[in-house]
C-alpha cells in the first residue's frame, strides 16, 4: 500500500481490506509513519459511524438490499441527516418513518455518496490523546482519502499499562472469564486465547476479519496478562468485592470469613483524635486445618517471622510455623498489622494460642518461640511468659552468625579480613556448646583474648550476646536439639514460596487481594501438600535425607565394611571402611560415637552401619557404663555435679552429663532419654545416695529383680 500520508488515496476496495481484511502487523506498519514509529499496533476505537453494520454499509461489504426490514430501521435512525422522499438532508418524517422501501433506498444513496469512518485512540477518554484516523469517500467516487492528525500523545500506546486497559473482543472475554473460575493463571489464559484467536479452525467463532483494524479498533484479540488481572478486578467488583475502595473490599471479605471463623481478630484502623490514640488496623487469620496443626505440632517449639514488601501500604507479615512429623514448616497463623509494636504482637501470639485451644483439648501452651533478635519480638514473648502461656524464646542460629558477620564487616569492628574467618568460628563453636560450665570458660577467653586484640568485637560481645547466652547457645536448648532445627529458615522458607509462588512476585497488592491469596493459595497449598505426605506421595527434605542415609547404611553392611575394633576391651567399637580413598573411621555403638565429622550434630551413618552388625541393646548400654567407671574415663565436678568424660571412638570429642537432671548432651539421652553417661555417673561414689531421677538410677537386670523382691517383701511384712 506504500507509505501513509495525509491526503493519500486508496481504491474502496483497499480501504475495505484494511478495515476488514489485513493482519494486524500489516495494519499498523501502514499506519506507522515518521511519527508513529512504535514496536507494537495501535489500539483505535470507531467513532463514526457509530454502528459497526452502518461501517458494513458504507464499505459495501453488506448490501443495503439484503439487510432485513429490522436492520433498516435501526440504521434509519442511527443516520439523523438521510434522504428520504427526494428531500435531501432535511430528515425523517414521522410519516415516511415506517416506509422501509423509502429508507432502504436513502440507505443506497448514502452509502455511494458522501461518508466519513473515524477512528480515535482507545485512550482519548482518559488522557485525551489527540490522534485521529479518517477514511474520507467522496460523492460518487471509488477511491477513499485517508487522513491522521499528530501522533499520539499524553501516553504509550504499547507500553502494558496502556494495552491493559484495552477491552477484550466479547467473546475472548467470556472464555477468560471461564478460565479465570477455573483457577487458570492469567499467564496460561493469554496463551490459550492467542493460541484460539490464530487457530486458522477458529474454535471461538469469531468469523472471517478478526485481524482487522475493524475488529482490532472495536475489541482487542491480541491479548496481554496485564488485561486478565483487570478482568479478575472486574470480576471481584461484580461480586461485591472492592467496589470503590480496598476499605470495603476488606470489609466485606472480613464479615465472610468471621462467620466461616477463619478470621481470629480484626481491628480497623482509626486516625488518631482529640480523644484518643491511633488505633492500628490488625488482622489475624487461622483456618481449622492451621489451628489444629498448631494444637499438634506447636506444643514444643514454634517459629515467628515477619517480612515486608507483600502490600502496597508497606505493612508487614507475620507468621507462625511449627514443624511437623517429617520436618516440613507448615504456617499456622498469619497477621498483617499496620504497627507491629509489642502488645500486637503478644495479642497475635495469644489470639493464635486461643485457637489452637480451641481445636484440641484445651490445654495447649507454647514452650519454646523461635524469633529474630528484634527487640519488638522479644518483649512480646515475655510478656506472654508473664502470664504463663509461654515459657521463653530462642533465638535463631542463622541470624545469630548473620549479625556477627555483618558487624565484622562493618568499619566500626575494625576486625582485618584475615581475622574475620577466625572470630566466625569461635562465634559457631561457642553456639554449639552443650554444657553451661565449660561454654562460661571459653566465652571469658573469647572476651579476654579478643579484649587484647579487637575491643569492639569483646564490647559487643559482652553488652548485646552475654546477657542473652541461654538463648542463642546449644546449653540453653538441650529440650529441642532432637527436632535438629536451631533456625528460622522454615518461617523464611515459607515466606519465600508465598512471595514467589502464591503472589506471584507481586508487591503492589491491596489487602484484600493479599488475604484472598493467602485463603485460596497458601493455606490449600500447604493442606494439599499434607495430604500427599501422609498418602506417601511426596516426602519433605528430612524425610528424603533419611532414605539416602538408610540406603548408606545398607551399602555399608551388605559390602561388609563394618568389622570390630582391635581394642575389644571398649563395649561396642567397631572400625568402618569408608572405601578406597576415604580412611576407616571408629564407631561405638555403646555411647553412639563416632570419630567422623558428622557425628556432633547427629548419629551418623557409620554408628547406624555397626548398630545393625553389633547390636544396640540395654545390656549394651550398661556394659559400656560399667567400662566407664571401671577405667575412670568418667571424671565428676564435685562443685556443679556435672560428669565430663571423652567418646570411645574420638577422645577429642567431649560429652557433659548432670545426674540430678537427667540430662546429658550425648545421642544417647536425645533419642532414648537415658544413656551410658548417666548410668556410669550414678554409680561414681560422688552420687551414692544421691536423689536421682528414676531413668538415672536403672541397673544391671540382676539388680533390678533384688530391688523388686525386696520390695515386695517389705510390702508382705507391713501387711
Amino acid at each position: 500500500m506504500g507509505q501513509p500520508a495525509d491526503g493519500k488515496t486508496l481504491q474502496l476496495s483497499e480501504a475495505v481490506e484494511l478495515v476488514t481484511g489485513l493482519p494486524l502487523k500489516e495494519v499498523y506498519d501502514w499506519l506507522s509513519d515518521h511519527q508513529l514509529n512504535q514496536a507494537a499496533p495501535v489500539d483505535l476505537r470507531r467513532v463514526k459511524p457509530d454502528s459497526a453494520l452502518l461501517e458494513e454499509v458504507f464499505l459495501g461489504t453488506r448490501p443495503v438490499q439484503g439487510l432485513a426490514d429490522a436492520e433498516v430501521r435501526a440504521l434509519h435512525y442511527a443516520v439523523p441527516a438521510l434522504d428520504v422522499a427526494g428531500q435531501p438532508g432535511a430528515g425523517v418524517s414521522t410519516a415516511t418513518a415506517d416506509d422501509v422501501g423509502t429508507i432502504r433506498s436513502g440507505l443506497q444513496k448514502k452509502a455511494a455518496g458522501k461518508w466519513t469512518l473515524k477512528y480515535v485512540c482507545s485512550h482519548a477518554s482518559k488522557c485525551s490523546c489527540p490522534y485521529t484516523l479518517e477514511l474520507r469517500h467522496p460523492a460518487g467516487s471509488e477511491v477513499v482519502s485517508v487522513w491522521q492528525t499528530a501522533p499520539h500523545q499524553f501516553h504509550d500506546p504499547t507500553s502494558a499499562d496502556s494495552q491493559a486497559q484495552l477491552r477484550m473482543h466479547p467473546r475472548l472475554e467470556a472464555m477468560a472469564t471461564v478460565m479465570i473460575e477455573s483457577g487458570a493463571t492469567p499467564t496460561s489464559i493469554c496463551t490459550r486465547l492467542n493460541n484460539m484467536v490464530h487457530d486458522p479452525a477458529d474454535p471461538l467463532g469469531l468469523g472471517g476479519g478478526t485481524t482487522g483494524l475493524q475488529h482490532f479498533s472495536s475489541a482487542r484479540v491480541s491479548i496481554i496478562p496485564r488485561q486478565i488481572y483487570v478482568l479478575i478486578k472486574k470480576l471481584r467488583r461484580a461480586e461485591g468485592l472492592g467496589l470503590t475502595s480496598d476499605v470495603q473490599a476488606m470489609a466485606v471479605l472480613i464479615d465472610e470469613l468471621r462467620r466461616e471463623g477463619s478470621v481470629l481478630f480484626y481491628q480497623p484502623y482509626k486516625q488518631a483524635g482529640r480523644r484518643s490514640g491511633e488505633q492500628p488496623l490488625v488482622i489475624v487469620m487461622q483456618v481449622s486445618f492451621q489451628a489444629r496443626m498448631l494444637d499438634q505440632f506447636g506444643r514444643r517449639l514454634v517459629f515467628m517471622d515477619a517480612t515486608f514488601g507483600v502490600n502496597k501500604y508497606g505493612y508487614p507479615l507475620y507468621a507462625l510455623v511449627v514443624q511437623d512429623e517429617s520436618g516440613r514448616g507448615v504456617p499456622v497463623s498469619f497477621m498483617v498489622c499496620s504497627s507491629d509494636t509489642a502488645e500486637v504482637v503478644e495479642h497475635f501470639l495469644r489470639t493464635s494460642m486461643e485457637g489452637a485451644q480451641a481445636a484440641g483439648d484445651g490445654t495447649f501452651k507454647y514452650k519454646s518461640i523461635m524469633i529474630d533478635k528484634s527487640k519488638t519480638e522479644i518483649a512480646a514473648v515475655d510478656q506472654l511468659v508473664s502470664t504463663g502461656h509461654a515459657e521463653g524464646y530462642l533465638l535463631c542460629y542463622f541470624h545469630f552468625l548473620q549479625d556477627w558477620e555483618r558487624f565484622l564487616s562493618s568499619g566500626d569492628a575494625g576486625v582485618p579480613k584475615a581475622e574475620r574467618h577466625r572470630i566466625m568460628l569461635a562465634l559457631a563453636r561457642l553456639a554449639h556448646m552443650q554444657d553451661q560450665a565449660p561454654f562460661k570458660q571459653e566465652l571469658a577467653f573469647f572476651i579476654l583474648s579478643n579484649s587484647q586484640q579487637h575491643l569492639p568485637v569483646a564490647q559487643r560481645m559482652h553488652s548485646s550476646w552475654v546477657p542473652c547466652a541461654e538463648k542463642w547457645a546449644w546449653w540453653g536448648r538441650l529440650d529441642v536439639l532432637d527436632l535438629q532445627c536451631n533456625t528460622n529458615n522454615l518461617g523464611e522458607r515459607n515466606f519465600g514460596l508465598i512471595k514467589y509462588t502464591d503472589l506471584e512476585r507481586r508487591a503492589q497488592l491491596t489487602l484484600h487481594e493479599l488475604l484472598l491469596a493467602l485463603l485460596t493459595k497458601t493455606v490449600p497449598r500447604n493442606i494439599h501438600n499434607r495430604a500427599h505426605m501422609l498418602a506417601g506421595r511426596v516426602t519433605s527434605d528430612q524425610q528424603q535425607r533419611e532414605q539416602r542415609a538408610a540406603l548408606w547404611v545398607q551399602k555399608l553392611v551388605e559390602r561388609g565394611a563394618v568389622v570390630p575394633a582391635a581394642d575389644s576391651s571398649t563395649p561396642g567399637l567397631t572400625l568402618v571402611q569408608q572405601g578406597e580413598d576415604a580412611p576407616p573411621v571408629h564407631s561405638c555403638v555403646g555411647d553412639l560415637s563416632c570419630s567422623c565429622g558428622y557425628s556432633a550434630e547427629h548419629v551418623c551413618v557409620h554408628v547406624r552401619a555397626a548398630a545393625e552388625v553389633v547390636g544396640y541393646t540395654h545390656k549394651l548400654r550398661l556394659e559400656t557404663a560399667a567400662h566407664l567407671v571401671e577405667a575412670g574415663l568418667i571424671q565428676v565436678d564435685e562443685g556443679t555435679g556435672i560428669c565430663t568424660t571423652s567418646t570411645l571412638a574420638d577422645i577429642t570429642k567431649a560429652v557433659h552429663c548432670r545426674p540430678h537432671e537427667g540430662a546429658c548432651t550425648c545421642h544417647g539421652q536425645a533419642q532414648h532419654g537415658i544413656c551410658c553417661h548417666l548410668l556410669a555417673a550414678a554409680k561414681l561414689p560422688f552420687f551414692v545416695g544421691a536423689e536421682l531421677p528414676m531413668v538415672v538410677q536403672l541397673a544391671t537386670p540382676e539388680e533390678a529383680s533384688e530391688k523388686k523382691r525386696r520390695t515386695e517383701a517389705a510390702v508382705g511384712a507391713a501387711v
